[in-house]
């Protein structure tokens, strides 16, 4: 590895153009730490008496004004000004929150970019889908584990309210029991012909490649398979939850990130009894923005580890008052009970923290070249509600910890079966031609009795019975 020899500040460089949320005294920034935290003398910083206004946290500096050198699972990483900027913009964020929930009205702050640009709140449970998952679709309806992670997974799916509320006045209560493909089929057809997006707009929902041309179908049929495959079960007997991430990630259509958000959905119901600290994945966007938070020398750790951005989440979850506390930060917290941030929430706060220095800090580059934000913002004085914790939250299991040891996740693809259309007996014993779903039928193989029956009895059941058979089964 080449050494990292210092990330020292260099004085007017690092300082903000505007006012900002603390003022920052700086003083000589060794790179000698031998602890993994950079030492006090590295700086001070010192609180306005007053709260000082919060100006968009401009600069055209690139070093951190108070951090030096960080040794963070086994890697040196420099702080960047966008390292500072996170915890600042986390704490002008919820601020904003806790005012727009109190009814005060705006403008909810001085920082013209959170003002004039849409930004998710740093805790993922404050946003207004989220709230509306943990208080609608969870909390509301049967709550046998069974008909708690149907809801989850058909409002996941579409990760948009309207559908939701759509689907809720067309059918009745969404519930396993009594699913019936064709109704669901009919309730979101209706919907797409009145013209109204069905899918959320934040972010693509890839679709499995099965034998549906509506997407949604293809949806439809993965969550059959979730529930048809236990589902419920499984978050009740996962030692983990990156077993759990395994487990989601294996069928197709589903990718990294749309696999965790799913775990995160999950994470808010009874049936999942896991710390929010167990586990995290890191997206795109939280990618570039650990780039532009340590630079280059982030590029340099990732050479060395396939670890880093997890460990540098969790380091910072575990310092996350001594960071707050070295920029002269009082750190709201969530709820009542200032609830600190957790892996979740880190991981959702860089995503957006690389979109907020695209404005603030143009010349610090991420994973991209953008400098532009597409997705403005309006405030229309409109008081939030009150904010609701899920209440799965209170249970004693979630307070335990159980980061699974060893390495990263295997993303291993199942191959689903699309139906058996032949047999033949040869020296080794029977062997059924399989055709699976997402591949052209050029592709179809010859799989042998003894496996399908171990794997997926019931598709040779049907074939056996049928003489063809096209029901879906996972055959891994």
């Amino acid at each position: 590895m080449s050494p990292i020899r210092s990330c020292k500040g260099s004085g007017s460089r690092g300082t903000s153009t505007d006012s900002s949320l603390t003022t920052l005294v700086e003083s000589d920034a060794s790179s000698d730490a031998e602890s993994e935290y950079a030492p006090e003398p590295q700086f001070t910083a010192k609180k306005s008496k007053a709260r000082p206004r919060a100006q968009a946290l401009i600069s055209r500096g690139t070093k951190s004004v108070v951090f030096g050198t960080l040794v963070i699972g086994g890697q040196e990483l420099c702080p960047t000004v966008v390292f500072d900027a996170l915890w600042q913009w986390m704490q002008e964020r919820m601020l904003i929150d806790k005012k727009r929930r109190s009814g005060i009205p705006p403008p909810w702050t001085d920082d013209h970019i959170l003002r004039d640009y849409f930004f998710c709140a740093p805790y993922r449970v404050a946003d207004r889908a989220t709230q509306y998952l943990v208080t609608e679709v969870i909390e509301k309806g049967p709550q046998s584990a069974s008909e708690i992670v149907f809801r989850v997974c058909i409002f996941s799916t579409f990760t948009k309210i309207e559908t939701w509320e759509h689907l809720q006045d067309t059918i009745g209560p969404l519930r396993w029991s009594n699913y019936d493909r064709r109704v669901y089929q009919s309730a979101l057809r209706t919907a797409q012909k009145s013209g109204r997006p069905i899918y959320t707009g934040a972010y693509q929902k890839p679709a499995p490649k099965f034998d549906y041309d509506e997407t949604f179908m293809n949806h439809l049929a993965l969550v059959e398979m979730w529930m048809q495959l236990q589902l419920p079960q499984l978050l009740k007997d996962a030692n983990y939850l990156a077993d759990v991430y395994e487990w989601l990630i294996s069928f197709p259509g589903m990718g990294e990130f749309n696999t965790y958000q799913l775990l995160l959905n999950l994470s808010y119901t009874p049936v999942s009894q896991f710390s929010d600290n167990d586990f995290v994945v890191a997206g795109i966007g939280a990618k570039s923005g650990l780039v532009k938070l340590f630079g280059n020398s982030y590029k340099i750790a990732r050479e060395n580890s396939d670890t880093v951005d997890v460990d540098i989440m969790q380091w910072m979850v575990h310092n996350q008052a001594e960071c707050f506390k070295k920029l002269g930060i009082d750190f709201v917290g969530l709820g009542p009970d200032s609830l600190p941030l957790t892996l979740p929430d880190l991981e959702h706060s860089i995503c957006e923290v690389d979109k907020y220095a695209r404005l603030a800090f143009p010349h610090i580059k991420g994973k991209d070249n953008r400098t532009n934000l597409r997705r403005s913002y309006k405030q229309t004085g409109k008081a939030l509600p009150p904010l609701q914790l899920p209440k799965a939250w209170s249970h004693p299991a979630r307070r335990q910890v159980r980061i699974r040891p060893g390495p990263p996740p295997v993303i291993e693809k199942r191959y689903l079966i699309q139906a058996i259309e032949g047999r033949r007996d040869t020296p080794d014993g029977p062997q059924y031609l399989v055709y699976w779903f997402g591949y052209p039928a050029h592709m179809a193989t010859w799989e042998p009795e003894e496996g399908l029956l171990l794997d997926a009895p019931d598709v040779v059941a049907d074939y056996r019975k049928y003489g063809q058979s096209g029901i879906r089964r996972v055959y891994t």
